[in-house]
């Protein structure tokens, strides 16, 4: 009986050990993986995404896709640590800096998983979810799942 016990707790333990920690416990710095500037294509077009470090309880973070030549889309997004947890913030803009039309608020996620070098945010009052998955020292993939649909962005680092 007591060594069944002892395995059971032991097990338990073991678990532990390979589950996400509480997100109450995560960090800003927990993400820094995130920080630096990508690169990527979809199709024939050239996308970047640019991180500050974590400081001042935020993340500043760019996105931008070129194609034939032309920005299509930019985003400016941001990263805080809240009272709320930890939240990403982003906002869509055309060309000239111009509001998008299809989506002129900001969109406001919450990290709703974490796992080392994996971080999972989901929109608050939706469905869609943005994962930030380090693949390599030099390797992240950005994916956007939305309306059944995803859409991985896969970057190298850049120095440009």
């Amino acid at each position: 009986m007591v060594i069944s016990f002892l395995i059971a707790a032991l097990l338990s333990l073991a678990g532990q050990s390979l589950t996400s920690p509480s997100l109450e416990r995560v960090t800003l710095n927990d993400l820094s993986f995130i920080a630096g500037r990508w690169h990527g294509t979809d199709g024939t077009a050239q996308v970047d995404e640019h991180w500050t470090a974590p400081e001042g309880n935020n993340m500043m973070g760019m996105f931008r896709v070129v194609r034939e030549g032309k920005v299509s889309i930019y985003e400016m997004m941001s990263i805080e640590s809240s009272e709320d947890g930890i939240l990403l913030h982003l906002k869509q803009f055309k060309f000239g800096l111009a509001t998008s039309a299809e989506k002129p608020d900001v969109i406001n996620f919450k990290l709703s998983d974490f796992h080392a070098g994996e971080a999972k945010f989901s929109k608050v009052n939706g469905n869609s979810q943005i994962i930030f998955k380090k693949t390599s020292a030099d390797g992240m993939t950005a994916t956007l799942i939305k309306d059944g649909e995803i859409l991985p962005y896969v970057y190298t680092r850049s120095e440009k």
